[in-house]
């Protein structure tokens, strides 16, 4: 696929087929599993989809193995935005939350796919009831993951102050694991506090330089915050070169402070050209549309309709956070 539309096209998830026995060995569910978990700790979504292949073929091999289901349902969560979020998706992750949930009622697997399940119908207080009451279980008050979840719900409610301190803590528990380290740094952004959200980025590029969404945050930092329009346009196109994905509003608000710097710069040509890509991939933005008809560029709009989940799914998570 060219460049161009390589945007488009979008997976659906993938569901392992369940059947009742083991097919696979102890050793190759081992082996599987620490391969997943290597993948899902860089916190990208090249990373998230090598897991997510995975972890499926574990728990298609061994359907009893209840670490790898819950694992695919955190999985799951990451990639909903890249994926088509259709009827197939929806079923995708149905299914394994209700098996692993019928396989594990009450250990932390079976209550990671209940919350996946709730936070991707869009039930974020029901999601967040369960984390809350799983987080005051003695036996699962240590679980990364479920502070990192309870800080994602305090974000949607733009508590961002309760979620620096509990993202904090799933990183202090889990310190590998990247994601809860981007989270901290985009809700330190919001919260005012640049300096210490930049070199979050930093540090989440020394461990994985590859990790595209950091090096764009960190770009629109230098931009926005810091003023060092040089820097943030460098920082920003070396990223966009970068093949790997990232979430289509981030790309796009990318292209939008390309377009911005350019223009800053008397370059209204390449501001307009930068300007029509950041409204290709959100036309949902109104500052992106005010600027590029600004620039005589044209905004018509191509309905696509794994666009159109996509800016649904968006409009959405504006509409919770007001």
């Amino acid at each position: 696929p060219t460049d161009e539309n390589r945007g488009d096209e979008k997976p659906n998830l993938l569901s392992p087929r369940m059947i009742s026995s083991a097919t696979i060995s102890g050793e190759q569910v081992k082996s599987g599993t620490q391969k997943a978990v290597a993948s899902f700790i860089r916190d990208t979504f090249e990373s998230y989809s090598d897991a997510q292949e995975k972890l499926v073929s574990v728990v298609a091999g061994a359907p009893q193995k209840i670490e790898a289901r819950g694992m695919l349902c955190l999985v799951y969560k990451e990639l909903w935005p890249y994926v088509k979020q259709d009827t197939k998706d929806y079923d995708a992750v149905y299914a394994v939350a209700k098996s692993t949930r019928s396989l594990d009622p009450i250990g932390i697997n079976g209550i990671y796919c209940e919350i996946v399940k709730l936070m991707i119908q869009g039930k974020y207080k029901e999601a967040r009831g369960v984390v809350e009451h799983s987080l005051n279980q003695p036996l699962l008050s240590t679980a990364p993951v479920l502070y990192a979840l309870k800080a994602e719900l305090l974000a949607e409610e733009v508590d961002y102050k309760s979620a620096i301190l509990y993202v904090e803590k799933a990183r202090q528990l889990w310190p590998e694991w990247l994601k809860p380290q981007f989270d901290q740094a985009v809700y330190l952004g919001k919260n005012n506090e640049a300096s210490k959200a930049l070199q979050n980025y930093k540090q989440i590029l020394a461990k994985n330089p590859k990790h595209k969404s950091a090096s764009v945050e960190m770009g629109l930092l230098q931009y926005k915050v810091f003023r060092q329009n040089e820097q943030a346009f460098s920082v920003l196109t070396a990223s966009l070169n970068e093949k790997m994905r990232i979430p289509r509003p981030l790309e796009s608000e990318a292209y939008h402070a390309l377009a911005l710097i350019s223009l800053e710069g008397r370059d209204s040509k390449k501001a307009k050209a930068f300007a029509e890509k950041a409204f290709k991939l959100n036309p949902g933005d109104a500052r992106v549309k005010e600027l590029v008809a600004k620039l005589g560029g044209s905004t018509k709009f191509s309905a696509k309709s794994g666009q159109n989940n996509e800016l649904v799914f968006l409009g959405d998570q504006y509409f919770r956070t007001g």
